[in-house]
């Protein structure tokens, strides 16, 4: 038996992206000029991972004299912070409306968490139970690549600073490595006696997710001159989540193999960059 939270996916993400485009989009149409040309855009930054998961996996069996073994495992896994880089090619239509193509990668280091539980009991009667909690064994790593189409706003074209609005659709691709350390349950006779022992294995893992989205933000550019500028954005990325099979690579012991985590690569951004404008 595995209990997990459950999020919808449904179309109500994808209206609000649909319509935050078309507010950006007429927002800059209402007043734009007749300036156009195309540019590029660096920024780095730091994002943060929303994804929270917790997973539930279990075994019960018996063999001799252990009439009942009953065995609960939990991961816990909790996203982090980290470096965020992203690049841009834009077109600009005319002063206050471009359009862009935008690639960004979030690394991050999530923290993992186990608990395992054991209650057995023997054919004389007797009831016992034994609790292991284990932490990561090693630093887990999230990686989340980002490709994005996004309809860019300025609201103003006076001034040094020229605040935006940007909306877009995004592509993730999510990779997930890490290793955790646990517990399982077997036994074993020897002279003639039957025993209850345990080990502690090591379980290295991966998650691999490819999944749609929408992204939102507002920001400000600092033109320095007519061909550059500083650029400064605070961003958030919405993904949809996807169920995965934990896919252990190390360990030999199938029901640590059985956790299924709902990968969530939603996060936010803030950076600061640098425009060139052509």
């Amino acid at each position: 038996m595995r209990r997990y939270c459950r999020w919808e996916w449904t179309m109500r993400p994808i209206a609000l992206a649909v319509m935050l485009l078309a507010l950006v989009f007429a927002s800059g149409t209402a007043t734009a000029g007749q300036q156009s040309g195309f540019g590029f855009r660096f920024d780095a930054g730091l994002g943060w991972s929303t994804m929270g998961e917790t997973m539930y996996s279990d075994a019960r069996w018996s063999s001799g004299a252990l009439v009942n073994v009953e065995e609960y495992w939990r991961l816990d896994f909790d996203g982090s912070g980290g470096p965020s880089m992203g690049a841009a090619f834009f077109v600009q239509f005319n002063r206050f409306v471009s359009l862009e193509f935008e690639g960004r990668g979030l690394f991050t280091s999530p923290d993992i968490r186990t608990d395992y539980d054991v209650y057995w009991d023997w054919n004389d009667g007797r009831s016992l139970w034994n609790a292991y909690r284990g932490y990561q064994y090693d630093s887990p790593t999230m990686r989340t690549m980002v490709g994005s189409i996004n309809l860019v706003t300025h609201l103003t074209d006076r001034g040094p600073a020229r605040p935006f609005l940007t909306a877009g659709f995004s592509a993730y691709d999510t990779a997930i490595r890490g290793a955790y350390d646990t517990a399982y349950a077997y036994t074993y006779t020897s002279g003639g006696q039957q025993y209850l022992e345990f080990d502690y294995p090591v379980m290295d893992f991966r998650a691999d997710t490819s999944t749609i989205g929408f992204n939102v933000g507002v920001g400000a550019d600092m033109q320095l001159n007519r061909a550059m500028a500083l650029t400064f954005m605070v961003k958030y990325y919405h993904s949809e989540r996807e169920e995965v099979n934990l896919r252990a690579v190390g360990g030999s012991y199938p029901e640590l193999q059985g956790f299924v985590m709902e990968v969530d690569p939603s996060f936010w951004i803030t950076t600061g960059g640098i425009k060139f404008i052509f």
